[in-house]
């Protein structure tokens, strides 16, 4: 656990990815007063080779 937190009434957290994500794979739940987020990193682009003379 990451985090962990509890408080009563309305609440707004909101915090900065250190990578995009690819929102169609990640899926959030709310159960029982636990949000749970399974975010998915998007993948990396493929390098490029450049040649060196």
């Amino acid at each position: 656990m990451l985090r962990n937190e509890r408080y009563f009434g309305n609440i707004y957290r909101s915090f900065t990815l250190p990578a995009e994500l690819d929102e169609s794979a990640s899926v959030a739940t709310y159960n029982n007063g636990v949000l749970e987020l399974k975010l998915v990193k998007k993948a990396a682009a493929p390098g490029k080779r450049l040649a060196v003379r």
